[in-house]
């Protein structure tokens, strides 16, 4: 996981944390904003729901998501 790339996706697309929660909630995704950044530090893993939510609500194409969310 690379939180600065999410957060630089995040800006690009200027959507604020509070916004992509509400958006991947209206997905079914339940997420509070302390859960976010849980997974965000490394507490936590992203589940695979939560990331496809996130890359769909984000529009981030298939290398996007696996630098962001899969390499090391």
């Amino acid at each position: 996981m690379h939180p600065n790339k999410l957060k630089s996706q995040m800006a690009l697309k200027e959507i604020s944390v509070n916004e992509l929660l509400d958006l991947i909630n209206k997905k079914g995704i339940k997420m509070s904003r302390n859960s976010f950044y849980r997974r965000m530090n490394k507490v936590h893993e992203f589940d695979r729901a939560e990331i496809l939510a996130i890359v769909d609500t984000l529009k981030l194409s298939e290398k996007e998501m696996l630098d962001i969310f899969f390499k090391q």
